[in-house]
């Protein structure tokens, strides 16, 4: 007969462990530059494209396009800064594809070794439709991502 303080460490033991199981993502890891939170294109939660230093750049993203899913408030874009531009207010915009004016504009600051970029809201982007985010560097050169508002 095992003892009732053991039976209770086990049982919560085993219940801690169910527990923690719970939030275990064992999804496959997907290769591509598809930057979609999701499989979704009506998703509503925002999309995050993670820079990553793939690069010798002073900013890099860590993909060539984001797809924003057609429901999503915002698209949050993100890039890993070197030592060079650390703490640096960067001027970004979002450009027309029809050659016209920027369609939003900001500075952004390296934090950390990152630059974070918010465009909201993404409704503002028509469907379907590559535009570029340009993000002038101190150094005056510009490294850029594409963005896509996916629609049915």
């Amino acid at each position: 007969m095992i003892p009732a303080h053991v039976r209770r460490t086990i049982i919560f033991s085993a219940s801690a462990f169910m527990l923690v199981l719970q939030f275990q993502n064992c999804a496959p890891v997907k290769s591509g530059t598809r930057g979609v939170a999701g499989e979704d294109p009506n998703a509503s939660s925002p999309v995050y494209a993670i820079g990553a230093p793939s690069s010798p750049g002073a900013l890099t993203f860590g993909q060539q396009k984001l797809e924003i899913a057609t429901q999503a408030d915002s698209a949050s874009v993100s890039a890993h800064c070197s030592s060079t531009i650390a703490n640096a207010s960067l001027e970004w915009k979002l450009l027309d594809p029809s050659g016209g004016p920027s369609i939003v504009s900001g500075f952004a600051e390296c934090i950390d070794g990152q630059l974070s970029i918010d465009i909201a809201p993404a409704q503002m982007l028509a469907c379907n439709i590559v535009y570029n985010l340009a993000v002038a560097t101190s150094d005056q050169s510009a490294q850029s991502i594409n963005l896509e508002r996916l629609c049915p």
